[in-house]
């Protein structure tokens, strides 16, 4: 998932940019290899409550026996609430967390099947 995803096809984006604007180095992704991947799929809204995931994941970090990489699958360009992804990510210093931005519905299945772990932190899902 994520050599291809994060690196040769990358659709994360910063704020104020398009798509593809956030990319990675290979050499960033050793963590894939080494423990369980976790994914959260969904958009960047208050209700889903991507910044509460990301500052626990990196509280969270210091106890891991393993590396164990959280992808952000989803954010749809240009629309993000309250603070944006990589800004959280920035303001915590979270390490291995990933913007893989937004993919088709058809490219889900194969996504789901590549990690280990769904994460969904939001407390009103009208839709879970």
């Amino acid at each position: 998932m994520g050599q291809q995803l994060l690196v040769e096809r990358p659709c994360g984006w910063c704020p104020g940019g398009e798509p593809g604007s956030v990319a990675y180095a290979p050499h960033l992704l050793r963590s894939f290899a080494q423990g369980p991947v976790l994914l959260y799929v969904g958009r960047f809204t208050a209700v889903k409550r991507p910044g509460l995931l990301i500052t626990a994941y990196s509280r969270a970090q210091a106890s891991f026996a393993v590396p164990a990489p959280l992808v952000l699958l989803g954010g749809f360009p240009g629309e993000w609430e309250g603070e944006h992804p990589l800004d959280t990510i920035q303001r915590t210093g979270a390490r291995d967390v990933f913007l893989a931005g937004w993919h088709d519905h058809d490219e889900l299945p194969d996504i789901f099947a590549a990690s280990d772990v769904v994460v969904l932190p939001s407390v009103r899902e009208q839709f879970g």
